[in-house]
């Protein structure tokens, strides 16, 4: 009886809180953000508790992958980066498309792992998504500080357009943030999807142009890529930290909508399947 009665208050509060409005939600997720911050930090010890290196996976990985990268594309298939050398050409690209990847595939699988407070304490669920993206943020900006050491390695000017650098960030972020509400509830109803996401993340890194500019493939395909989102996140990162051509007009107007719009379809989809989620996990 008493677990009864506890599932029935759960529900109850899960039931007011999707019917509260988008600036509640967000008032609310701001005044728990300690608690976000805290799991954030939590899983970045937890990650790196055992290892010997420590942190310090944060800088191997995209180097080990830049190198690799530099060797196939850069020395054997020869990809033309401009006037940028190769390795700090993708290693530009590789720093934002994991940084988003990464928050992608945690994000979708938030609710699974914190399923353990998610039946014990309230606090708003919708935030949950966020605790994976806030401890990708600090490897972002480790993983960045390389980069940097990169640029001057190879003699590449800083950019005076580098005060956008946290903009994109923060666009990155929603977006992939959105994304996040809309499979992490999924996911933890069906766990197919968590590993669908990983499949389709490889799938897109080759769509966009992680390893090799837009001018690598044929002119007639270049406006294709104003239409993918992540690759308008990439040049215009590129444009930022290193000055290669900024994304066009319609590029930026897809990037918007479709974050926008994935906002929308994401809070959506969440408010939908929340009471459903807790049932299951």
């Amino acid at each position: 009886m008493p677990v009864t009665k506890s599932l029935n208050v759960q529900k109850n509060v899960i039931d007011s809180s999707v019917r509260k409005s988008v600036f509640y939600q967000i008032k609310e997720i701001w005044l728990y953000r300690e608690i976000f911050i805290a799991l954030a930090f939590r899983d970045i010890k937890a990650r790196y508790k055992q290892s010997v290196l420590g942190l310090l996976w944060v800088i191997i990985q995209p180097i080990v992958t830049c190198l690799v990268f530099t060797i196939v594309f850069g020395y054997f298939v020869r990809v033309d980066s401009g006037d940028t050398p190769y390795p700090v050409f993708v290693f530009s690209g590789l720093l934002l498309w994991q940084f988003f990847s990464r928050n992608l595939g945690e994000g979708t699988g938030s609710l699974v792992a914190n399923s353990a407070f998610i039946n014990k304490i309230y606090f708003p669920r919708m935030g949950i998504p966020l605790i994976g993206l806030l401890a990708s943020t600090v490897d972002f900006f480790l993983a960045l500080v390389i980069l940097f050491v990169l640029m001057i390695w190879f003699g590449v000017a800083f950019q005076p357009q580098i005060i956008f650098a946290p903009l994109i960030v923060l666009v990155t972020l929603s977006l992939s943030y959105a994304g996040a509400l809309i499979f992490a509830p999924l996911n933890a109803i069906y766990r197919d999807v968590g590993m669908a996401i990983g499949y389709g993340t490889q799938f897109l890194m080759y769509l966009s142009p992680v390893i090799y500019p837009v001018s690598f493939l044929p002119e007639n395909y270049h406006w294709l890529f104003d239409f993918n989102p992540v690759a308008t996140l990439l040049d215009w990162m590129r444009w930022a930290l290193i000055g290669t051509t900024l994304p066009s007009s319609r590029a930026f107007i897809v990037l918007g909508a479709t974050a926008i719009v994935f906002l929308i379809i994401g809070r959506t989809v969440f408010r939908k399947l929340e009471s459903t989620v807790v049932d299951r996990i």
